[in-house]
């Protein structure tokens, strides 16, 4: 354990600064670090050494060596799985330490996944003080361009919001909302999906249900991207901006379907915005990206499979009628209409829409 001491303190740059460790070095410090730690659990510096090894481990989730951090991986997760019920709250702050302080890229993924599977732990009454300390770093994240560590974000945020959603502001909440909303302007696919999925993760654990307000970020995002459009200055920029909305409105309705379903919550938050959501889907099913116009097809296919039995979703009797009206017309030009951009999935779910409208109407 001294020498994971030592180890560590190489790793910051105090000492040996001249003598680099090699690829053998680092892995046996890892293993032989977890073994010794393993057996002085009732040492007197026990949680000391703990929290170094820690730190190393972390640290080298950053080295360019595979078998370096895959090895320091392995170590960590022994060491979480052994010591996190009798020290979670040492375990709970290093991993914490490693997210705010930004190690590495890959150091934070890491750390994000871990602090999700392990955040249950956080006694109730820390639990606002960890969200405050945690923003930041997660707005930072935010900001950055890593397809990576953005996944890593969203498959880590519903288990993070699942334990503290419970004592985040509404305030908090909102601005927490817009800076995602951010990443569904992103010309990354990965990146859009990522914010789509914490969008839903806050609307799914957060006690009141943003639903009302995402929709409205998301129209202030559209609204934005009709004014280029009808400027004739529209880009690929828009285009990218469009299937980031579509996307998030499909998650959410799903997720609303879920909650209509839930005893506790009965009410179906998203069924309001369903008129607001044809106009944009008008405009969507006539773009010239096909991208856009296939996007447009799949939510038009969630709507009608959730709400198609509900003939006014679209507002009155007589205005659902026109607007499935206008549907046809868009859905007669994308199937029978063909163009070389036309693809076979996206006639397809076109005659999905088609049977549905069919059916109800």
């Amino acid at each position: 354990v001294q020498c994971s001491l030592e180890f560590d303190e190489t790793l910051q740059g105090q000492i040996n600064q001249t003598k680099k460790l090699t690829r053998e070095e680092k892995t046996l410090t890892c293993r032989a670090a977890t073994e010794c730690l393993c057996a002085i659990k009732s040492s007197n510096d026990f949680e000391k050494f703990l929290c170094l090894t820690l730190q190393s481990f972390l640290r080298l989730q950053g080295d360019k060596d595979m078998n370096v951090w895959t090895v320091a991986e392995e170590s960590l997760n022994r060491l979480i799985k052994t010591f996190i019920s009798s020290h979670s709250e040492k375990i709970l702050l290093e991993v914490f330490r490693c997210i705010k302080l930004k190690y590495s890229v890959r150091a934070q993924r890491i750390g994000l996944q871990k602090f999700s599977a392990i955040c249950t732990h956080i006694p109730p009454s820390k639990c606002r003080k960890y969200f405050s300390s945690l923003k930041p770093s997660l707005i930072h994240i935010l900001q950055t361009n890593d397809e990576a560590l953005q996944e890593a974000l969203a498959q880590s945020f519903d288990g993070i919001l699942s334990v503290l959603a419970f004592y985040i502001k509404e305030t908090e909440a909102n601005s927490l909302i817009d800076e995602i909303a951010k990443n569904l302007r992103s010309e990354t696919a990965s990146i859009r999906r990522a914010a789509s999925a914490c969008i839903a993760s806050l609307c799914k654990h957060y006690p009141k249900q943003p639903f009302d307000y995402s929709v409205i970020t998301l129209n202030l995002i559209y609204q934005q991207i009709s004014k280029l459009i009808q400027l004739n200055e529209a880009t690929e920029f828009s285009s990218s901006s469009l299937l980031g909305i579509l996307h998030c409105f499909i998650q959410l309705i799903k997720l609303s379907d879920d909650c209509e379903k839930c005893i506790y919550n009965p009410r179906n938050p998203m069924q309001l915005h369903i008129p607001l959501i044809g106009n944009i889907l008008t405009t969507c099913l006539s773009h010239n990206d096909h991208n856009v116009v296939g996007m447009s097809l799949e939510l038009l296919q969630v709507i009608l499979s959730i709400y198609g039995s509900d003939i006014e979703i679209w507002g009155s009797k007589q205005a659902s009628y026109l607007r499935a009206t206008v549907f046809l017309q868009n859905l007669h030009r994308i199937i029978f209409i063909q163009s070389e951009t036309t693809r076979i999935s996206i006639m397809a779910i076109g005659m999905s829409c088609l049977a549905q409208i069919a059916k109800f109407y």
